[in-house]
């Protein structure tokens, strides 16, 4: 219990307000209703009838038991008045105070709450490369010889970026690319290091070991320089794409360009407009007098519908030469026809040696 004098409420002094109406008591605001009648019912649970002395009796007597049926829990709750009286706007009041009260203590109760389902993430799993996929990885990089070491490196890469080998790993589809030439750029292996995992963090033993062998290779195996190796030109039949396609094989095989270089994608178009048809060039002439001059994949562009627009009369050439043997076909059967139907006709009408005899003897 608070004890008296303690609640703000016990300084308050009497008042000469009209005691509630039953209309007004009914205007009154939802919560206060609901809590009064709570309170109400607390009490009425308990069967005990509300024991006042004094002047909370004289209030009740004089207000009515309607208007002071929270009167014994205020009481109990908050005392009694300094001054000894209660009011009827002290009562609502107090009515306010109580539902303050209520409310800060609601707002102090802890709040149970469940426990969160937590999902347990695994971690990278390790897998060794069995012989067979370590063939196939093996397939993927280039010809050293023909290539070179740059070529070579820059699929290397791509390997362990995407598959994150081991050192072990790697050593392993090095030597079987490379065989005896690995004795070229082998350096040093530490035993220590050659289980090591993936680890590409600034520092780590695995990338720098990764970074040297491959600097190594660049340096041991230099890029070939073959341009008279690039003599591609368009077969009959070819398609533009596919020649393109085949042309640029060779280019990277013997140019020992990268693709990143400026002169690759130059040296490459004029490698190409060298090696394409003639009468795919001329065809694409008609289309636009300026169209060897641009990047490569403009020229690319005109020379497809230069094929394009060339196989399309080739088709329409084939159809009229269809068409006209097809009308030769019916003219010549017609002539037949009517050559082998003349001729019965007249063996018919002109008289043989042997009808005559036989008709006058």
């Amino acid at each position: 219990q608070v004890k008296r004098g303690a609640h703000p409420l016990n300084k308050m002094g009497k008042s000469n307000s009209k005691p509630l109406t039953g209309t007004e008591e009914s205007e009154k605001s939802q919560p206060v209703r609901l809590l009064g009648k709570r309170l109400c019912d607390r009490a009425s649970c308990k069967n005990r009838k509300p024991k006042l002395k004094g002047c909370a009796k004289i209030m009740c007597e004089k207000h009515g038991d309607e208007t002071c049926k929270q009167l014994p829990f205020w009481v109990d709750t908050f005392g009694f008045p300094e001054n000894g009286s209660f009011s009827v706007r002290l009562i609502q009041r107090l009515q306010e105070e109580l539902e303050d009260y209520e409310k800060k203590g609601y707002a102090t109760r802890t709040q149970k709450t469940h426990s969160i389902i937590q999902i347990v993430q695994v971690p990278y799993a390790y897998e060794v490369w069995t012989p067979d996929e370590l063939r196939l990885i093996a397939n993927e990089l280039p010809d050293i010889a023909k290539r070179g070491g740059a070529a070579f490196v820059e699929i290397l890469s791509q390997i362990v970026q995407q598959f994150k080998p081991s050192l072990r790993e790697i050593l392993s589809l090095v030597i079987h690319n490379l065989k005896l030439k690995f004795g070229k750029v082998q350096g040093d292996w530490p035993e220590r290091l050659r289980d090591a995992r993936y680890d590409w963090t600034p520092g780590a033993g695995y990338r720098e070991h990764v970074e040297e062998l491959c600097e190594r290779i660049k340096t041991t195996f230099p890029a070939i320089v073959r341009w008279k190796a690039i003599d591609c030109r368009q077969k009959p039949g070819e398609m533009v794409e596919d020649y393109l396609i085949r042309l640029t094989k060779d280019f990277d095989e013997n140019s020992g360009l990268d693709s990143d270089k400026p002169m690759y994608g130059f040296l490459l178009m004029n490698y190409f407009l060298l090696g394409l048809d003639k009468q795919i060039k001329d065809q694409a002439r008609k289309h636009s007098q300026f169209w060897e001059i641009g990047p490569l994949s403009s020229i690319r562009a005109h020379a497809v519908r230069a094929e394009e627009t060339l196989r399309d009369l080739d088709d329409k050439k084939k159809q009229a030469t269809a068409r006209l043997e097809e009308r030769l076909m019916k003219a010549s059967s017609l002539r037949l026809f009517c050559l082998t139907r003349n001729s019965s006709e007249v063996a018919k009408a002109k008289p043989t040696r042997l009808h005559l005899k036989n008709q006058y003897f």
